[in-house]
Parts: C-alpha cells; structure tokens; sequence
C-alpha cells in the first residue's frame, strides 16, 4: 500500500456542510506531476501537488491557513528524497 500521511488542520475548514478537520495525503506518483514545472515550484504548484494528493477539491485546498498550508507544503516536500550533497569534495 502507497504511504499516507495525515494533517490535523489548526484551523478547520467548512466545505458545504461538511467541517474537514484532516488531510489524508498520498506519496505522490509521477503522474501528478503532468503539466507542472520540474524545478522552481512555486506555492501554486503546491497547491496543486495538495490538491492531487488528497484528494480534496481546489476550493478546499484553497482555504487552507498559512500555518496549515506550510505543514501540507513540508509533509509534500518530504516524500521527495535527499538531493545531492553539497560542500566542499573530499
């Protein structure tokens, strides 16, 4: 099974009639990245990428706080590995 990981949103967000306190994300797949940028992500991409992930739609992931907005970001970034390290050769 893909890994998951959960948000416990600080500020909960009204959808209808519905109050969404979590997100669920998904590890991302190659697929979600179609139509989107390969360097340089901006917090559109992100938004994006959260909304792809959860399966929540945009005006659901569009009234994220920016506290809660920044710990989706982080959670996303940290399904991607380590890049190259950097400093001075051996």
């Amino acid at each position: 099974m893909a890994e998951r990981r959960t948000v416990t949103l600080k500020e909960p967000i009204t959808f209808g009639s519905e109050t969404i306190t979590e997100l669920h994300l998904r590890a991302p797949k190659a697929k979600d990245f179609v139509g989107m940028p390969m360097s340089g992500h901006t917090g559109g991409d992100i938004l994006k990428l959260a909304v792809r992930l959860s399966g929540q739609p945009d005006a659901v992931i569009g009234e994220l706080s920016v506290a809660d907005f920044m710990e989706v970001a982080d959670i996303i970034g940290s399904f991607f590995p380590d890049g190259q390290p950097t400093g001075p050769t051996p």
